[in-house]
């Protein structure tokens, strides 16, 4: 039962003396998006007051047609983010439903109910992009494709107290005194744990003939940063069942540290793909059917690092979490990620 409101304009211009043609392009806009997973909006375990997530963007650029199959286009854009929803270990409500479910009939109604999710998050991004592009014309059996280059930083703010950044966060304080020093956020600005800093994709593709084309694609793009582990809680914990002892990772406290959160990147991510495309036209539409090799030369692009908690920190563990687009056979031979695929339209 919410509603947002998303003005957009954009505005362009074309002059025809150069080349064959330049168009001037610029929009704005305000944007808005429903919580993307239940359990921020739970009555049970969240925070049904939950409201939209807000962004308003700013874009603009250069359009030019250089001859009737190549262009090139140049854009700069801007986002600022607002009502971002955070994990809010402070928030809470005077009255609410008893998020246990067995003792709901006896004590249907809590007091100080934790909600545990707000929209305190702010953030901003901006960057640019540069797009050239060769088309083919229409049935012929000419060669297409492009280049897109695109340069940006993204950033977040929580906007809640954070003991790592209070200068007398080892003074010994009153539960009062915690609760009011909780009440002013005093985080700070960090980069993104998905901004995606250069990001280049370089597509090929020929059509041989009526029924068949063959193309690629290089990618590339910088590692999204992430929080590294720097040791373990030394095995506090214990399962009593089969005494298996747990191994919690522990991070960096110091947020003048290079370990701090979203502090490091892995290698940069970058492969290498094929696609074979068949047309089957008829008279209703076509049947598109389709191979595509992804991974040519089979690299291992690491997407992060995984901790496993049944062993202590050590050179092993973390160990690097690599992506699917790679499989390995019994006898350890690298071989592409194969997928198969059909396109119908009427």
């Amino acid at each position: 039962k919410q509603g947002a409101t998303g003005p957009r304009a954009i505005l362009s211009y074309k002059v025809n003396g150069i080349l064959k043609g330049t168009t001037f392009f610029g929009g704005a806009g305000d944007y808005a998006r429903f919580p993307y997973f239940d359990q921020a909006i739970s009555r049970e375990s969240g925070n049904p007051n939950i409201q939209f997530e807000k962004a308003r963007k700013y874009g603009g650029g250069i359009d030019q047609q250089i001859t009737d199959d190549w262009s090139v286009k140049g854009e700069l854009f801007k986002q600022e983010f607002t009502s971002q929803i955070v994990n809010d270990p402070y928030i809470s409500e005077p009255y609410g439903l008893n998020p246990d479910k067995f003792q709901r009939l006896q004590k249907p109604v809590v007091t100080n109910r934790a909600l545990n999710y707000s929209n305190s998050g702010t953030g901003w991004s901006h960057g640019y992009e540069i797009f050239i592009k060769k088309a083919n014309r229409p049935n012929s059996k000419d060669w297409f494709g492009w280049i897109s280059y695109t340069w940006s930083q993204s950033f977040r703010n929580n906007n809640i107290y954070n003991a790592d950044y209070d200068p007398h966060k080892n003074v010994l304080l009153s539960g009062d005194q915690q609760r009011l020093r909780a009440l002013y956020p005093n985080s700070r600005e960090l980069i993104f744990e998905y901004d995606i800093t250069q990001l280049l994709s370089v597509v090929y593709g020929w059509r041989l003939t009526e029924e068949y084309q063959i193309g690629g694609r290089w990618f590339y793009r910088t590692a999204t940063p992430y929080t590294p582990v720097i040791g373990d809680d030394g095995g506090q914990f214990k399962n009593p069942y089969n005494n298996q002892i747990y191994w919690n990772p522990r991070y960096s406290n110091n947020p003048y540290s290079t370990d701090y959160t979203n502090s490091r990147r892995q290698a940069p991510y970058h492969r290498f793909d094929i696609r074979i495309d068949k047309f089957l036209s008829y008279e209703w539409g076509y049947v598109n059917l389709y191979l595509e090799i992804i991974n040519m030369y089979v690299r291992k692009n690491i997407n992060g690092e995984n901790f496993s908690t049944t062993a202590p920190y050590s050179k092993r563990n973390p160990e690097p979490q690599n992506d699917f687009f790679t499989l390995q056979l019994p006898n350890g031979m690298l071989i592409p990620f194969f997928n198969v695929g059909m396109e119908v339209r009427f």
